[in-house]
């Protein structure tokens, strides 16, 4: 059976420690070759289905964007993730519709500090498309694998798990398919789902690739 991009299934997830890369960048260098490679591919923000993983209302500053030469890179498949500043305790919100399919929450802020001991959520989305959330705090996680979410609805909260240089969100997202879905054995291989550039409906301000050390704030949207 291959994998139906229109319906959601039950499924194993493997090589699931793929998210868990270093964020302990400061200061980073944009990969011009990169983000030129990928620039075409961001949806414009009045036509994206996905909203800023934080609650309506809210600010927060991208510190590490995508396509970095640093730890967003594309040779760790990271260079399409972002870095979002805010303190341990910070409501993290779905940002679409979806199951959650893998919870972490064991290690704790400020003391597991190895690449492996990042606290994470992941939800599948309509399309087989994949989102994490990452450095997640100690026990902060509100949901559990099986989960259904809606959009906007808070999973958990924001802390400074896993390799991580101050207390931030690390979110990416990821499309399944026919190449990473083991339909045999209906399992994921999470290292060779293609990483996916993402743009958000409701930030401002409004821009469908964002721009480091801005800061955004969540407007209202229709859920």
């Amino acid at each position: 059976m291959r994998w139906n991009r229109n319906k959601t299934h039950a499924f194993v997830i493997v090589a699931l420690l793929l998210l868990i890369q270093s964020c302990t960048i400061f200061r980073t260098h944009i990969d011009t070759a990169c983000a030129s490679q990928f620039a075409n591919q961001y949806t414009s923000p009045k036509k994206s289905r996905f909203v800023l993983p934080w609650k309506v209302g809210e600010s927060y500053t991208l510190t590490q964007g995508n396509c970095t030469m640093e730890s967003h890179n594309l040779a760790e498949k990271q260079h399409m993730s972002f870095d979002f500043k805010m303190p341990v305790g910070t409501p993290i919100v779905a940002i679409d519709d979806g199951r959650i399919v893998l919870v972490t929450e064991n290690f704790k802020d400020n003391k597991d500090n190895e690449s492996f001991q990042s606290n994470f959520i992941g939800i599948e989305h309509e399309g087989g498309i994949l989102s994490w959330y990452g450095h997640l705090m100690f026990e902060g996680a509100i949901v559990k694998a099986g989960d259904k979410v809606l959009q906007g609805e808070v999973i958990g909260y924001s802390g400074n798990t896993g390799n991580s240089a101050y207390p931030h969100l690390h979110l990416y997202a990821q499309q399944i398919t026919e190449d990473c879905f083991d339909a045999e054995n209906s399992a994921v291989k999470l290292e060779l789902c293609p990483p996916i550039p993402i743009s958000f409906k409701n930030a401002n301000p409004s821009q469908a690739i964002l721009t480091e050390f801005k800061t955004y704030t969540a407007l209202p949207y229709e859920s």
